[in-house]
């Protein structure tokens, strides 16, 4: 299925591949705007993240649209999640905060398990390592760092960017991750050594 997103009345519209009429799916408080959000589906296509700019973050079926979560009002504003990623074994997922931390959900505790501070800054990208096992992060500065996400510890620290980390992805192999920046730069990095394989 091909997912679109509506800016405006936050509206999730989920077309098929049939000639099936799309589906939407809307927010349950008819009086809160989703501003600006962002979407990710989780890896089993069952459960769709949205995360928007007035801090609220919501798990929808992707078969029903009903919310499975939703951010206590309470919580919604601090932090405001610029980024978000599902962990390969769809019951994680993990967001950064334009407060610099990193915080891991667990999808069936409808909670945060871990956090950590990753960077300074209002910006940046989130991408899990295939086997689930590290979390690569760019921040605002620059910096792309790549953690043990089970006790916060960064493992590798890769350096060349001079402006925010605007996406990540790792390789089928698992054994390179890409970099794309504000400063105009692609950086492809042997995620293992932490030394730069190319550069674009």
């Amino acid at each position: 299925e091909i997912l679109i997103l509506s800016g405006n009345g936050g509206i999730v519209r989920l077309f098929p591949e049939s000639d099936r009429a799309p589906e939407e799916l809307r927010p349950p408080q008819k009086n809160v705007a989703l501003a600006n959000p962002k979407i990710s589906m989780s890896p089993d296509n069952h459960v769709i993240l949205v995360s928007c700019e007035n801090g609220n973050l919501q798990l929808l079926s992707a078969s029903s649209g009903k919310v499975i979560f939703e951010s206590p009002r309470e919580e919604r504003l601090k932090p405001v999640v610029v980024s978000h990623a599902w962990h390969p074994n769809n019951i994680n997922f993990a967001t950064l905060g334009n407060d610099g931390m990193i915080s891991i959900w667990s999808v069936p505790e409808k909670r945060i398990i871990r956090e950590f501070r990753a960077h300074s800054g209002e910006t940046g990208s989130l991408a899990w390592h295939p086997d689930g096992n590290r979390l690569a992060s760019g921040g605002e500065s620059g910096d792309v760092f790549i953690w043990d996400w089970k006790n916060g510890e960064r493992l590798i620290e890769l350096e060349g960017h001079v402006d925010t980390i605007s996406d990540l992805a790792w390789d089928r192999a698992a054994l390179r991750l890409a970099s794309a920046s504000r400063d105009g730069e692609v950086r492809l990095w042997d995620a293992t050594a932490g030394v730069l394989l190319s550069l674009e």
